[in-house]
C-alpha cells in the first residue's frame, strides 16, 4: 500500500473531460481503484492461511472425502473462514488476521463478525473459542444481502417475510402474471416467470457439474454426488439419506439437463446406441426390420462397435441398421480423436453449452401448457400480438411509449371504464373534454374519439383526420397508421402525439389543469424540445427498422466452396511480419448433410502458397466451416509455418475460437 499515496478525477461534462482534482479523503471504498487493491491485499491473506494449513497451523475439514480442506471463501469485503477446534487453531488464526490488518490497514470489525458451532460443540469450548476470537455473536450467520444464510427450519417460514413484503406492494391487478410473462413475440412483456427462472438457474449449477468445469464450486460437489471429480454418467445419481436442501435443490435442476443433454461420443465410446441422445441430441432410429427382434447384442449395442478398426464409421453396418436420413447424419460425426472421451452437450444451443436462457424457454413452454387461461391467450387480439411481433418492439421511440401502446393493445391502461370493471370509486368521465357519465372513458375515446384528440391529430405534422375512424378497433387504427412510405419519421411522430396525449389527460384529471389550445401546444413544444436530441437523430437516421440475418444452417445448394474475404484470426503473431502467411477459409452444406471447404494460402507478398478443397460430411455449416479451419492448421503444423492469419465468413466460429464470447 506503500505504492499506492492518492489518486486524481476527472469528470465528463456534456461529454468533455473538467480540470483534474483529487479527493480530500483518499483512497475510499467505491473508488475505482479499490476492488483491484482489495483483490492483491486479500490474495497475501489467502496464501497465509494456505502456508498456514500445510504446516499444521490451522486446521480444516473436507465436505466429503477425496476433496482438499476448505479453509476460506472471500466475497467481496466479506470473509468466512472454516476450521476445527484443534491445537491452537483459532489462536493462530487471530494472529494471521490481526498479521494483515497491521500490514494492509484494515481493521476487523467484531460488531459484525459472527461464528456458526458445529451441533455437538461442547458449552465449554464455545466459551473459550468466544474468548479467543472476541467475537460476541454466536447465533448464527445470520442474513447475507437481506436472504438468510442458514436453512435449518421450515422454507416457507423463513421466506414468509419476504413474500408478504412483495404482495403488500401489490396494487390494482391489470392483467395475470402469465400474461406479462408471455414473450413480446407472444403479444406479452416478456417479464421472467420466477419459478421456470429458479429452475433454470438450478439447471445452470447442474451443468456446471456435469460438464467439466474445474471451479470449486464443481470439484466438490461433483466429489459429494457422483463419487468423482470426473463425470461419466449419472449411473451414480443419488440424493441420499441427509441430502441438504441445496444439495435436493441442484439435483432437481439436473433432472432438466438429465433428460435432454446431447453425448459426443469418444472413440472408445461405451455409450449405448438406443439409450442416450448421441446424434445431434437425438435418439437413433433403427430400421423397421430390426423393430421387435428380442436381440441381446443389438440392445446392448455401444457406437464404439459401429467404428472400423482404422478409426472411420463402418458405413455398410450403419446403413443396415438405421434409417436413411440417421445413417447420413451419423456419417456426419467428425471421427473423434483417440484421446477424446465421452463428452456431454446442450442441442438448443449453438455452441452446445446450457444456457439459462434456453432451459427457461422449455420449462416456460412447459409452464404456460399448465397454468395458463384462455383469457390469457386472448387479452390481445392476433393483429395486436403480430403488430408487437413485427413492429412494436423495434420502434425507435423511447420504451415507455411502446409500453403505453401495449397497454392499449392489451386493454390495460387505467382509464375510467377499466376502474369501473373493478368497482373503484373513481370519476369515469373523460380529463380532456368532461364528457357524461354514461359515455365511459375509453382507450378509443382519449386516443381518437375525443373532440380535443381530435384537434391534436388535425394539427400535427401528420394531419389525420379521424372523423369516420370509429369505424375501426383501435389496434387496427395504431397498425395503419404506425405503417406508411416514410415509416420511420411517420412513427416517431405518431407516437409522440399518443405519448403527449396520455400525458395531457393525466395533468388535466389529477392536477386539475384547466386544457385550452394554448395550454396544448406549450406542453407539446416542451415535450419536443425535451426529446428533441432523441427525436432529431431518429428521423434524420438511416436504416430499415427491422434487419435480417443470412441464415447460413440454411446452407446452399452449390457445393463449390466460394473463397472470399472475411473476418480475421489471429492466431499466432502479427500482421506486419514478413513471414506471416494468412489463409482465407469457406465452407458449404446442405441438408443433406453434404459439405465442402476450400481454402487459399499466401504469403506476406501475396503469392499463393497452398490451396485445398474437399468434400466432406458434416452436421452443420459451422461444423463444416470448422473442419476447413482445422484442415489449414494441421497443414501449418505439419509444413512447420508458426505465424499464421486466417479469415473465414463465419463470425461465430472466429469468436468461439479466439473467446470472444466468454463461454465455457
Amino acid at each position: 500500500m506503500n505504492c499506492v499515496t492518492t489518486v486524481s478525477y476527472e469528470i465528463l461534462f456534456n461529454g468533455k473531460p473538467l480540470p483534474q482534482f483529487r479527493p480530500l479523503c483518499g483512497l475510499r471504498q467505491g473508488d475505482p481503484l479499490s476492488p483491484y487493491l482489495f483483490i492483491l491485499c486479500m490474495e497475501v491473506l489467502a496464501t497465509n492461511i494456505d502456508v498456514a494449513h500445510e504446516v499444521g497451523r490451522v486446521h480444516s475439514f473436507s465436505l466429503c472425502r477425496g476433496v482438499r480442506p476448505i479453509t476460506h471463501l472471500f466475497f467481496a469485503d466479506d470473509s468466512v473462514f472454516f476450521f476445527k477446534d484443534k491445537g491452537h487453531t483459532a489462536a493462530n488464526l487471530m494472529s494471521l488476521i490481526n498479521d494483515y490488518c497491521e500490514a494492509s490497514g484494515q481493521r476487523l470489525n467484531l460488531d459484525k463478525s459472527d461464528i456458526l458451532f458445529s451441533p455437538n460443540t461442547t458449552l465449554t469450548r464455545v466459551q473459550k473459542l468466544l474468548r479467543t476470537l472476541q467475537i460476541r455473536n454466536n447465533k448464527g450467520i445470520g442474513k447475507y444481502l437481506g436472504i438468510p444464510a442458514e436453512f435449518q427450519e421450515s422454507k416457507k417460514g423463513i421466506f414468509k417475510a419476504l413474500v408478504d413484503h412483495i404482495t403488500k406492494r401489490k396494487n390494482v391487478h391489470w392483467c395475470s402474471k402469465n400474461f406479462l410473462s408471455f414473450p413480446k413475440s407472444a403479444g406479452g412483456l416478456g417479464i421472467r416467470n420466477i419459478e421456470c427462472l429458479n429452475k433454470a438457474l438450478l439447471a445452470k449449477h447442474g451443468w456446471r457439474l456435469i460438464s467439466g468445469d474445474s471451479s470449486l464450486f464443481s470439484r466438490i460437489f461433483r466429489r459429494k454426488l457422483f463419487g468423482t471429480e470426473v463425470f461419466t454418467s449419472f449411473r451414480d445419481l443419488s440424493k441420499g439419506t441427509g441430502a441438504s436442501w441445496g444439495i435436493r435443490s441442484i439435483l432437481h435442476g439436473l433432472q432438466l439437463i438429465r433428460d435432454r443433454i446431447g453425448w459426443k461420443p469418444g472413440r472408445a465410446s461405451n455409450l449405448n446406441v438406443w439409450l442416450t441422445r448421441w446424434v445431434g441430441g437425438e435418439y437413433p432410429d433403427p430400421k423397421d426390420c430390426w423393430l421387435g427382434i428380442n436381440d441381446v447384442n443389438m440392445a446392448h449395442l455401444q457406437v464404439r462397435h459401429l467404428l472400423m478398426p482404422n478409426g472411420g464409421w463402418n458405413e455398410p453396418y450403419i446403413r443396415t441398421i438405421f434409417t436413411d436420413e440417421f445413417a447420413a447424419r451419423i456419417l456426419a460425426i467428425p471421427i473423434p480423436p483417440s484421446r477424446m472421451v465421452d463428452k456431454v452437450f446442450w442441442p438448443l444451443t449453438k455452441d452446445g453449452c446450457y444456457s439459462v436462457k434456453s432451459g427457461y424457454g422449455l420449462l416456460f413452454d412447459d409452464y404456460m401448457t399448465r397454468k395458463s387461461t384462455r383469457n390469457d391467450r386472448v387479452r390481445i387480439s392476433d393483429r395486436g400480438r403480430e403488430f408487437c411481433r413485427k413492429n412494436l418492439w423495434h420502434l425507435p421511440v423511447p420504451s415507455t411509449w411502446k409500453i403505453l401502446v401495449w397497454r392499449i393493445l392489451t386493454n390495460t391502461l387505467p382509464v375510467g371504464k377499466e376502474f369501473q370493471k373493478r368497482n373503484l370509486a373513481i370519476s369515469v368521465t373523460c380529463g380532456m373534454c368532461g364528457v357524461e357519465e354514461e359515455n365511459l372513458e375509453t382507450v378509443e375515446h382519449i386516443f381518437r374519439d375525443c373532440s380535443l384528440s381530435a384537434r391534436v391529430w388535425a394539427g400535427s405534422i401528420l394531419g389525420i383526420r379521424v372523423e369516420n375512424a370509429w369505424r375501426i378497433n383501435i389496434t387496427d387504427w395504431i397498425k395503419y397508421l404506425s405503417s406508411g412510405e416514410d415509416g420511420k419519421r411517420r412513427v416517431v411522430i405518431f407516437m409522440t402525439v399518443l405519448w403527449g396525449l396520455w400525458a395531457i389527460r393525466n395533468k388535466a384529471k389529477f392536477d386539475n389543469v384547466s386544457l385550452n389550445s394554448h395550454v396544448i401546444s406549450g406542453f407539446f413544444f416542451g415535450l419536443i424540445r425535451e426529446k428533441a436530441h432523441l427525436l432529431s437523430d431518429l428521423i434524420e437516421g438511416s436504416g430499415s427498422l427491422i434487419g435480417s440475418r443470412k441464415n447460413r444452417e440454411t446452407g446452399r445448394d452449390d457445393m463449390k466452396a466460394e473463397i472470399k474475404e472475411g473476418y480475421p484470426l489471429q492466431l499466432i503473431g502479427k500482421q506486419d511480419r514478413c513471414d506471416v502467411i494468412r489463409v482465407q477459409v469457406d465452407a458449404s452444406w446442405n441438408r443433406n448433410y453434404d459439405a465442402a471447404f476450400g481454402w487459399v494460402a499466401t504469403d506476406w507478398r501475396g503469392c499463393e502458397v497452398m490451396r485445398r478443397q474437399k468434400r466432406i460430411k458434416a452436421e452443420s455449416a459451422l461444423q463444416a466451416e470448422a473442419l476447413g479451419v482445422r484442415d489449414v492448421l494441421l497443414w501449418a503444423s505439419s509444413g512447420g509455418f508458426l505465424h499464421i492469419q486466417i479469415s473465414s465468413d463465419c463470425l461465430q466460429l472466429i469468436n468461439e475460437l479466439a473467446g470472444a464470447d466468454g463461454k465455457g
